[in-house]
């Protein structure tokens, strides 16, 4: 084996072997490898002789060897904005990373990666958004400047990773992305709301205010994404790793926020927009139950959930939409009222058990099977409050509805209770 050093002008090196008949074209490999240097900015000097990449090691050295490296960006920024920029973009992904390479390579490419997300290719489009990802995981500092500055660029894709890298790095200015919850594209909306749901620190009043105007956008995208925006601001609430200080103790207020600016967009004329806002009921219940953070999986404060007194107000809201012309409106309504929350010991209270029965049992009858499947989810709730009735309702199903979806639904609620379906 051929021992050989590698010296930057920096004046960093490392060792490595490689076997005598291996190519200069095989050391620059080895160099991508262990120092996440692409082989395209490499090049290899001895005794300040530039080296070919068909040059064979055993012909200028049999025995140790000390070789100068020197980094220039010059071929690769050039490949970005031609033909080989796919390769290019490949090869950039490994020192985009934490610990890759030598920084001024990245810092002298940035741009040229950001400029290669207009090209028409798709595949290049891709490479480009995955190596810019890279670098927002990494929490290269020196990138966060140029995200900010993209977040106001006239391309839509461009706000959009920008946007999504944000909410990766985690120190976004939380006005920064509120003003990008306006943008006029469908998609950096979305991902303007998820990218604010991400950064607990940054849900604060003003940013849940936000998300809840957007719970009636036209896009059905951002719709859904305020949702779950709102939820994860539930989910996080009394979480003592997740809540800002001081706010540990504002969970109530939290969900009550949260589900009042539910309730009041359940009455929106456009039957997409209430059912976005059912499904949005249900997600914020279902926060509200959860033990535990969603963003650290942390035990949230034990008494937590029952701090609120929202239910009774939740509940009737709810049943009214079970009269909504729209049967999406129908379903995700009573998937939304089997959410709500019970007791300290989880269990409903029997007044509103009674009610929620009442409830389910027109809703296994409806012509609709969209709203006998959400109704056959609810009475799984039934069940594990006690009512054992519901279980003969589930296998009656199962032998007996003209629908297989309803059947299926039927099913595998009896099986998730360890009920034997047939």
């Amino acid at each position: 084996m051929l021992a050989c050093r590698i010296r930057s002008l920096s004046g960093q090196s490392f060792d490595l072997e490689v076997p005598p008949e291996s190519t200069v074209k095989d050391v620059k490999y080895r160099i991508e490898q262990d120092w996440a240097i692409p082989k395209i900015c490499q090049k290899l000097l001895y005794r300040d002789k530039l080296l070919t990449e068909k040059c064979r090691c055993q012909s200028f050295a049999d025995g140790c060897v000390e070789l100068q490296l020197v980094i220039t960006t010059e071929i690769l920024r050039s490949s970005l904005s031609s033909a080989l920029a796919l390769e290019a973009l490949q090869s950039l992904h490994s020192i985009a990373k934490e610990g890759g390479g030598d920084p001024k390579v990245w810092s002298a490419v940035e741009a040229e990666v950001w400029d290669s997300l207009n090209q028409p290719v798709r595949d290049v489009q891709d490479s480009a958004t995955s190596v810019l990802m890279a670098a927002a995981f990494a929490g290269r500092s020196e990138t966060r400047e140029e995200v900010l500055e993209r977040l106001e660029s006239h391309d839509e894709r461009s706000r959009l990773v920008a946007v999504q890298m944000l909410g990766i790095m985690g120190d976004a200015p939380a006005d920064a992305l509120r003003r990008r919850l306006l943008d006029p594209s469908d998609t950096v909306r979305a991902a303007a709301a998820e990218a604010l749901a991400a950064c607990p620190e940054l849900l604060d009043q003003a940013a849940r205010f936000a998300l809840s105007a957007l719970l009636h956008d036209r896009s059905a995208l951002v719709r859904t994404a305020a949702a779950r925006g709102l939820a994860r601001c539930v989910s996080m609430s009394s979480c003592p790793s997740c809540t800002p200080p001081g706010e540990c103790d504002q969970y109530a207020e939290n969900v009550e926020f949260a589900f009042l600016a539910v309730l009041a967009r359940l009455q929106h004329p456009d039957p997409s927009v209430r059912s976005s806002v059912a499904g949005a009921a249900g997600a914020v219940l279902n926060a509200a139950a959860r033990r535990r953070c969603e963003r650290c999986n942390g035990r949230r404060r034990p008494e937590a959930a029952e701090e609120t007194s929202f239910a009774p107000m939740a509940a009737q809201a709810l049943s009214a939409c079970l009269a909504d012309s729209c049967a999406a409106v129908r379903a995700l309504a009573l998937q939304a009222l089997a959410e709500l929350p019970g007791g300290k010991d989880g269990k409903i209270i029997a007044p509103e058990l009674s009610a929620l029965k009442s409830q389910v049992a027109p809703c296994l009858k409806h012509m609709d099977a969209g709203v006998r499947v959400a109704a056959t989810r609810a009475t799984v709730r039934l069940v594990q409050n006690g009512d054992r009735e519901s279980i003969r309702v589930l296998q009656r199903l199962v032998h007996k509805d003209s629908d297989i979806s309803v059947r299926t639904a039927a099913k595998n609620a009896l099986l998730a209770l360890g009920v034997d379906p047939f």
